[in-house]
């Protein structure tokens, strides 16, 4: 029986009063799996209303300090009581969101001998094994790594999106019934969803909420919606290295899976309507990775054609990957009562402290333009609280307050006596040493996302602790489930693109730096390609950061490259081209 179409045992033919397992059967032989996954808070009161416990039950359960042990304690009354009949126990998981709970006990009792029956049931594992990793390790999010006590819940702080789809023309209109990617597939003819529309691209700016609208549709579907689809994956491409079907494996499945990625393989091959890919920042898959992976095929439909996909991109990126989508879709971020929303979310228990800073942002043009953005949301309100409630002015100004707050948090982390703004000189130095190591990332003609923690170690020497521990890099052990390799990444593109400019601020001057930037081979071609590649590939951190960071030494940068211009062989259309592009 699959996991999608679980019914009370009551209510399944097959299921005869010869097979019925006693209540105490079914916690001794699931014993490690309930006390484990049982969040007791959401089943009491289901138990108490169906008279299987009373309150004094629930005070002998309460009195546990931790999860297991009430879990455990519950398990034990449940099993002297003996009241409890299967079905009323499978009722209760699915009516107070365990459902991948109730699907993994349904699978245990329905596995047959023969070989369809193991295959079904190995996937069936695979199903209750995805549902279990979305509604726990993607239930929550922690936007800022440095704040151990800012771990939201998705299903109390998140807010809907603005969302635009492309119409036939090319144009971008706004979508008033779409406010996020499940609305994609739970709205409108599913029919024509199903049959016309299975590729589907969305693209959105940095921050703009790609990755936690992925997340949060994983964790929707973990909780019994999008039932449509019998297997969701959600697969990270930045930690992408081989085959889809390796990195299945890899990214989101434990070590004792009974399928093989072959086995898995084949029946995604035989279910592909049943099926959805959620590929999550294709920008961010490596140079390396594209000459081994079949991902692209996958989203142009050369594999699994029938399968639906949906992935994420940077505006601009991977045009020619995406250019098969059956449809288009652009993310716009918060409009104005989105990003209120947000903040009352988020200052859930200070309604005074909200207002103010709602008031705040509705008097600040420039600051109310960013918070469009969900992450600058999110930054905008810890700067707000850790700035006796002032706003910075700009974009920059808002990285640069975060980064100087990580920095002060955790230099009295080290030593609690420091006091005052300035920072010790071993911190300034690791706060140098990650800037130097975000331009050398991206200058990388294969843009450096991830870095290898032993070789920061020895390149960084005693500075490489602190760099590590700071705040500013997250230890990334994701890239695979089963061989981990040790990482860490910028908590965020946009602030490794920020720390980045903080370093090439420092040298202007330095003709190989211009160079670089302006998309100039030497001191005697202006190549027209270059510049424009360049354009692509340093023009979030030169426009976004940079020159806000130079402010009005910003025309030493343009002084140093009419220098070098001067020197080249162009004529005026190259030059007109340029300014064109970089305006």
């Amino acid at each position: 029986m699959a996991l999608s179409n679980i019914e009370p045992r009551g209510t399944d033919p097959a299921y005869t009063p010869d097979s019925v397992e006693t209540i105490e059967d079914l916690i001794k032989n699931n014993y490690t799996l309930l006390s484990g996954r049982l969040q007791v808070e959401k089943l009491i009161p289901n138990f108490i209303e169906r008279r299987l416990l009373d309150f004094p039950d629930k005070q002998v359960i309460m009195s546990k300090t931790t999860a297991p042990g009430k879990a455990e304690a519950l398990l034990e009354l449940l099993t002297q009581k003996g009241t409890c009949k299967l079905e009323e126990f499978v009722e209760i998981l699915e009516a107070a969101d365990h459902q991948h709970v109730a699907g993994q006990l349904e699978r245990t009792s329905t596995r047959n001998d023969t070989t369809e029956g193991l295959v079904n049931a190995a996937a069936d594992d695979v199903i209750a094994c995805l549902k279990d990793l979305y509604a726990t390790e993607h239930a929550h999010v922690r936007p800022l790594p440095w704040c151990e006590d800012l771990n939201l819940h998705l299903g109390e702080v998140y807010t809907n999106l603005r969302l635009q789809r492309r119409d036939d023309r090319g144009h971008f209109q706004d979508t008033d019934t779409i406010v996020s990617l499940a609305d994609i597939y739970t709205l409108g003819d599913n029919s024509q969803v199903e049959v016309d529309v299975r590729k589907i691209r969305v693209e959105g700016d940095p921050g703009i909420g790609k990755s936690c609208s992925c997340q949060k549709l994983a964790y929707d579907w973990s909780c019994g919606k999008l039932d449509r689809f019998k297997l969701f994956f959600l697969l990270e491409m930045r930690h992408l290295a081989g085959k889809v079907k390796d990195a299945i494996f890899e990214q989101l499945l434990p070590k004792d899976t009974t399928l093989t990625p072959d086995q898995l393989w084949s029946y995604i091959r035989e279910n592909q309507k049943d099926v959805l890919f959620i590929l999550d920042g294709l920008d961010e898959l490596s140079q390396t990775a594209r000459k081994s992976t079949d991902v692209v095929d996958l989203i142009q439909g050369k594999i699994l054609r029938n399968c639906h996909v949906l992935v994420t991109s940077r505006p601009y990126h991977c045009v020619k990957d995406l250019g098969k989508c059956h449809q288009f879709y652009k993310i716009i971020g918060y409009s104005k009562e989105n990003s209120e929303e947000f903040i009352h979310k988020y200052f859930c228990k200070s309604l005074d402290s909200a207002s103010k800073l709602v008031e705040q942002l509705q008097s600040s043009s420039n600051m109310s333009e960013i918070a469009v953005n969900p992450l600058n949301n999110v930054l905008i309100c810890v700067v707000w609280e850790d700035n006796n409630k002032q706003l910075p002015s700009s974009k920059d100004e808002l990285y640069r307050d975060i980064v100087y707050s990580v920095a002060k948090r955790f230099r009295t982390k080290k030593d609690p006596s420091m006091e005052g703004d300035k920072l010790p000189p071993d911190i300034e130095e690791a706060l140098r040493g990650l800037e130097k190591l975000a331009w050398e990332g991206l200058e990388q003609e294969q843009k450096q996302l991830q870095f290898n923690i032993d070789e920061i170690t020895n390149e960084y020497g005693t500075t490489a602790d602190n760099m590590l521990n700071m705040g500013l890099l997250t230890r990334d052990y994701s890239f695979s489930r089963i061989k981990r390799t040790y990482y860490c990444a910028f908590l965020h593109k946009t602030f490794q693109e920020y720390m980045a400019a903080r370093y090439i601020s420092g040298l202007v001057m330095v003709t190989k730096c211009v160079r670089r930037l302006f998309g100039m081979a030497d001191a005697t071609v202006v190549n027209r390609e270059l510049v424009v590649s360049c354009y692509y590939v340093y023009g979030q951190i030169t426009w976004l950061w940079l020159l806000p960071i130079l402010g009005e030494n910003s025309r030493l940068l343009f002084e140093r490259f009419a220098e070098e211009l001067s020197k080249a062989q162009t004529d005026e259309g190259t030059v007109v081209i340029f300014l064109c592009v970089h305006m």
